[in-house]
């Protein structure tokens, strides 16, 4: 799969979830309720995960559990994945905030949608992926 096929099927995939991925906290996770993934929890393969994983950045990820550079699309993704992780992780916090006052499926896409252009902005550019959403 090339990186566009890549970069979209994943950004689809959290889409789709219609929320964030946290935990009953309230805190981002690897793996949350109702089956929601992160970006990152999207491409761990289920052998892989650990519940140990959660709380670790996926830096960390990568040094510790090194059969995650064997997954083809962490392997395409692996220059965006901290951005598309960064777009999560904030506009869940905004999602679980106060200041949210649509907190459907359809204003968490938006937010996600609004945050993750903005992150990526120069690299769209720089690894030569078209903005499809």
């Amino acid at each position: 799969m090339d990186k566009q096929a890549a970069f979209d099927n994943l950004v689809q995939a959290i889409l789709d979830q219609g929320g964030p991925s946290v935990s009953n906290k309230g805190a981002c996770r690897y793996r949350g309720l109702g089956g929601r993934k992160c970006a990152v929890g999207h491409l761990i393969p289920d052998h892989i995960y650990r519940k140990s994983m959660e709380g670790k950045s996926y830096r960390l990820l990568r040094e510790k559990y090194l059969e995650l550079d064997l997954v083809p699309a962490i392997d395409t993704l692996h220059t965006l994945l901290p951005a598309l992780q960064s777009a999560h992780d904030s506009a869940a916090a905004w999602h679980n905030s106060n200041l949210c006052k649509n907190r459907s499926a359809d204003g968490w896409r938006s937010v996600f949608l609004l945050r993750l252009k903005i992150i990526l902005q120069d690299d769209l550019a720089v690894h030569k992926l078209k903005w499809n959403f």
